[in-house]
């Protein structure tokens, strides 16, 4: 290692600014997330972790107080009895923000292309976190300030900040048969394992309404079918 790399590093995630799709969007709890007390959005992206290189980067989201998710991280709901809206002054609510162009961010809601994203997503539920799967951004650093027991505090987050643009259908959701079979099979591509083929291609939005392809999917015969021009 040497003298020169002896003190841990104080930088917080992967190096920034960077671009990558979203791979993976999930609700959840975490022990080194609020203490796993409180449910965040988890996006996996095509970053490498600082602490292990060789896996992909998790970029979490606040949420506030008194959500749940019943379906395995899918969707979220609130168990106060209150209406799912989410808090803005959490980092979730920061990325609805640019989306929504409220506020500062309402300037740029064009040249940073969230208007796009808007238009395509306008129909959907920002409780369901697949609706993220697909999309492209560039992530950067964001600080946020805030004065806590009396004294200024600054800190930063990795955020996404442009919006450049969605695979497939530009959406993140397929559900057009021809897109679904693409997406399908670009996963039995990615995932040599049937298991984990199975657990992705269940996650893609619209998947259920297509019943003959979730039986396929269920198949191991087919996702090898889908395997062999690459093992061929």
């Amino acid at each position: 290692m040497g003298m020169k790399d002896a003190l841990q590093s104080n930088v917080y995630g992967p190096e920034v600014p960077f671009e990558s799709e979203v791979l993976g969007s999930y609700f959840g709890t975490k022990v080194d997330f609020k203490e796993g007390k409180d449910v965040g959005l988890f996006w996996e992206v095509d970053a490498p972790d600082p602490q292990l290189p060789s896996e992909n980067y998790e970029i979490p989201f606040t949420l506030g107080k008194n959500w749940a998710t019943l379906d395995g991280g899918e969707t979220i709901e609130k168990t106060d009895g209150k209406k799912p809206n989410i808090n803005p002054n959490t980092t979730y609510g920061n990325v609805l923000a640019r989306l929504l162009g409220k506020g500062k961010h309402a300037q740029d809601h064009d040249d940073m292309g969230w208007a796009e994203l808007l238009a395509d997503l306008e129909d959907e539920e920002p409780t369901d976190a697949r609706i993220w799967v697909g999309q492209r951004f560039l992530f950067d650093a964001v600080e946020f300030e805030a004065k806590i027991d009396g004294d200024d505090v600054a800190w930063t987050r990795i955020l996404p900040v442009e919006y450049l643009g969605g695979s497939i259908n530009g959406t993140g959701k397929s559900n057009d048969q021809e897109d679904l079979e693409e997406e399908v099979e670009n996963l039995a591509l990615k995932h040599k394992s049937h298991v984990k083929f199975v657990a992705a291609a269940l996650k893609i939005p619209g998947i259920s309404k297509h019943k003959e392809l979730v039986e396929k999917i269920s198949d191991p015969e087919f996702h090898e079918s889908l395997r062999e021009p690459e093992e061929g």
